[in-house]
């Protein structure tokens, strides 16, 4: 009996379900090159040879995500076998029946919300966590904020203007409180790429030999985010940045912690207390808001809203939602303003 080839459509259903089944290990690249051959297998030309690139198309990648939201729908792509501890690239998260992922909320500017029995939750870990590297090895851990354009790599006005601004990321959720209300929806369910560094002890070493170097090089000032992803881990910690304000004349710290100045069901409010006491004490330079779903003292604070329409009275909404400003070093406005800052939910209105 002659062989009889499948429509197309079922051989790029099943070719999503090869590309599913280990995107934990091959990514896109390797499940392009596997999409190629099966493809090729059956059909005996390139796959879709016009959107190639050397026909002008977006290659490779493009053909995958295209297929990827084209037959999404259609099938059903299972989840990663029970066991295995490899997180799936971004491209490859399912949001079907079986995924941990709940896919009614996914439409939110591709919001990932995780559902509460999900691995990364569990063990508090990141979606991602093969891009937790070992700070020691690492070449930087303070990067530079070029390579965030929403924090900018200069600040351009005011007392810090000139400023370069560099960026610290942490192990998301394992640095961070359990009582963390963007705890299933945080920032980093949608940043695979991103390049995460263990607490503790050699992450402290590399900073002060970093800092150091920064201290030398821009004795004017620079700027350091605290924390991309990630939060004080310890009191330790906070103390250490404390220290380091009064070793280098040239830091200015700011950014954004989940840790509450006061007891919370999940901790004794021991960190957030520390970080109250170092930023009340060193405002000008330590600018750390404390991020909250809902405003509480009026000052200082950084506020997650869910719509435009729910800006808390005495707040400023960040003028990136507004597309007003380009970048953090261009607004300046959470180290310069006592006033809450309203930032709408990761993935826009909800």
């Amino acid at each position: 009996m002659p062989f009889e080839i499948p429509p197309r459509r079922e051989v790029e259903g099943r070719i999503l379900y090869l590309l599913q089944k280990d995107a934990d290990q091959t990514g896109v690249a390797r499940g392009g090159n596997r999409l190629y051959s099966e493809y090729h297998r059956l059909y005996g030309s390139p796959l879709l040879s016009h959107l190639t690139k050397k026909n002008g198309g977006p290659g490779t990648k493009g053909i995958v995500s295209g297929l990827v939201h084209r037959f999404r729908q259609d099938f059903k792509l299972p989840a990663p076998k029970p066991g295995r501890k490899r997180g799936p690239s971004r491209a490859m998260i399912p949001t079907g029946e079986h995924s941990r992922i709940d896919s009614s909320r996914t439409k939110y500017g591709g919001l990932h919300i995780l559902k509460g029995d999900h691995e990364a939750l569990v063990e508090s870990k990141s979606l991602f966590w093969k891009n937790v590297k070992n700070p020691f090895t690492a070449k930087k851990v303070l990067k530079g904020g070029y390579n965030s354009c929403k924090t900018g790599k200069r600040v351009t006005k005011g007392k810090w203007k000139g400023f370069p601004i560099f960026t610290l990321t942490l192990h998301e959720r394992a640095t961070c409180p359990k009582g963390c209300h963007m705890r299933k929806s945080c920032m980093g369910n949608k940043m695979p790429f991103a390049h995460r560094f263990h607490e503790g002890k050699l992450l402290e070493y590399k900073l002060a030999k970093e800092l150091a170097a920064f201290q030398k090089t821009h004795p004017e000032g620079f700027g350091v985010r605290l924390h991309i992803l990630g939060d004080f881990y310890s009191v330790e910690y906070v103390k250490q940045w404390e220290a380091w304000l009064h070793t280098f004349p040239a830091l200015h710290v700011f950014g954004y912690t989940n840790w509450q100045p006061y007891d919370t069901e999940f901790d004794k409010g021991d960190i957030g207390r520390e970080i109250l006491r170092v930023r009340e004490k060193h405002w000008d330079r330590f600018a750390i808001r404390f991020s909250r779903p809902r405003s509480e003292d009026g000052e200082r604070e950084a506020v997650t809203i869910s719509s435009t329409d729910h800006v808390p009275k005495n707040a400023i909404l960040c003028p990136m939602t507004e597309k007003k400003t380009a970048s953090c070093g261009t607004c300046t406005m959470c180290w310069t303003h006592d006033n809450p800052i309203a930032f709408l939910h990761h993935g826009g209105d909800m």
